[in-house]
C-alpha cells in the first residue's frame, strides 16, 4: 500500500522532477574541450582556450548548404533522446569578412547524423529571428528576435519531447512553442549527435547544459519504486 501511495505521489509531482540534475554541462574553465567531438566544416579550428567554446579564433566566412556547411560541435557518446533540454550563452564574434557587422549565425543541432541531416535551431543576427527546422525537406519556423547584434551574449534553451510533439524555445524574453506539424516539420530526424552549430562564422558557446529528461525520469521512477528507504538522510 506504502508504495502505490508513493507511485501515485510520483505521478503528482513528474514535472518537477523531470527538471531535476543535468546529463551534461561544460563552462569551459578548464579550457580544454573534454567531451567534445566535430564533424561538418572546418573542425580543426573549434578551441576552448579562451574560456569560451569557440569555433574559430578570427572571424571567417559564411559557408552555405551548398559548399558542405554547417559544422557542429558534438556531446561525445550522447545520442539525442526522446525528450531533452539544450540550453547555453550564445553569441556571433565580430564582423564577417564578407557580410560586415550584425550577421552571423549560432545556435543548436540535434538529430545529427552528417551536415545533410539534423534539426536546429539558431540565431539569424542579421534578420532578427531564431530559425528552426530540420533537413532534409523541413520547413522553417520562425521567431522574431528584435535588436540582434554580434557581440552581444544571449541565452538559448530549446527542450524537445519527441513522444508528446512538443517543443519549446527560449532565447532572451522571447519564447515560441510547436506542435503538430510545426513540431515534425523541425524534429524530422531522431536518434543522431546533439550539439552546437557554425556555418563558417566564429561564434561562441558557454555554459552549455544538456538534459536528458527521460533518463531522469526513468531514474526517479526506479527510486521511488524501491520504497521510501531511498529518500532517507
Amino acid at each position: 500500500m506504502l508504495r502505490y501511495i508513493t507511485l501515485l505521489l510520483f505521478t503528482a509531482i513528474f514535472p518537477t522532477i523531470s527538471s531535476a540534475a543535468s546529463s551534461f554541462e561544460d563552462n569551459f574553465d578548464d579550457l580544454d574541450m573534454a567531451g567534445w567531438s566535430f564533424d561538418g566544416i572546418n573542425p580543426g579550428p573549434w578551441s576552448a582556450a579562451s574560456g569560451e567554446m569557440q569555433s574559430a579564433s578570427t572571424q571567417t566566412d559564411h559557408v552555405t548548404a551548398a559548399e558542405g556547411g554547417p559544422g557542429a560541435a558534438l556531446i561525445s557518446g550522447v545520442v539525442t533522446p526522446d525528450r531533452f533540454s539544450l540550453e547555453a550563452d550564445i553569441r556571433v564574434i565580430g564582423d564577417n569578412p564578407v557580410f560586415g557587422s550584425d550577421w552571423g549565425h549560432v545556435g543548436f543541432v540535434w538529430g545529427w547524423s552528417d551536415s545533410t541531416n539534423f534539426n536546429s535551431s539558431y540565431l539569424r543576427t542579421h534578420r532578427d529571428e531564431v530559425t528552426s527546422f530540420g533537413t532534409p525537406g523541413g520547413a522553417e519556423n520562425l521567431l522574431d528576435f528584435p535588436g540582434a547584434v554580434n557581440d552581444v551574449v544571449y541565452h538559448m534553451k530549446v527542450e524537445v519531447d519527441f513522444e508528446a510533439q512538443v517543443m519549446s524555445l527560449t532565447i532572451g524574453d522571447q519564447s515560441a512553442t510547436f506542435t503538430g506539424v510545426d513540431f515534425q516539420e523541425i524534429n524530422i530526424n531522431s536518434g543522431g549527435s546533439i550539439g552546437l552549430i557554425t556555418w563558417g562564422e566564429r561564434v561562441g558557446y558557454d555554459n552549455v547544459v544538456f538534459k536528458d529528461l527521460s533518463a531522469i525520469f526513468k531514474d526517479s521512477f526506479e527510486d521511488l519504486l524501491k520504497g521510501p528507504e531511498t529518500f532517507q538522510n
